[in-house]
């Protein structure tokens, strides 16, 4: 009865998992484009592997995942507890860069109009 208490125990205890997802040009034919690196228990283990494997810029995203089990329904679930990305989510650079062109155009324009008109 104990040993069996302290499985569940065990089996409640949530999990980490480290998934990587390949740039397009190192993903071979018929690869699925994320692949699950590692499972751990400690999440600073887990945390540490996925930076080392963000850091080493093979990988275009890099997600720590936290795994545990509703002890009322008995079901999986996943959390995404941290994304490391080589993608740009928002405004990129170039479109800052074209708006601070077009606004630094704009003002030399009126400057002029207001100097010499």
């Amino acid at each position: 009865m104990a040993e069996a208490l302290a499985k569940a125990d065990t089996s409640l205890q949530p999990e980490y998992s480290v998934y990587i997802y390949h740039r397009p040009e190192n993903q071979h034919e018929g690869q699925n484009d994320w692949e699950m690196r590692t499972i751990t228990p400690d999440i600073n283990i887990a945390l540490d592997e996925a930076e080392s494997l963000y850091d080493s810029q093979s990988y275009r995203k890099v997600e720590v995942k936290q795994r545990v089990i509703d002890p009322k329904t008995e079901k999986v679930c996943d959390y995404t507890l941290k994304v490391f990305t080589l993608e740009h989510n928002g405004v990129s650079l170039a479109a800052v860069l074209c708006s601070a062109c077009v606004l630094l155009l704009a003002s030399a324009f009126v400057y002029f109009l207001t100097r010499f008109f």
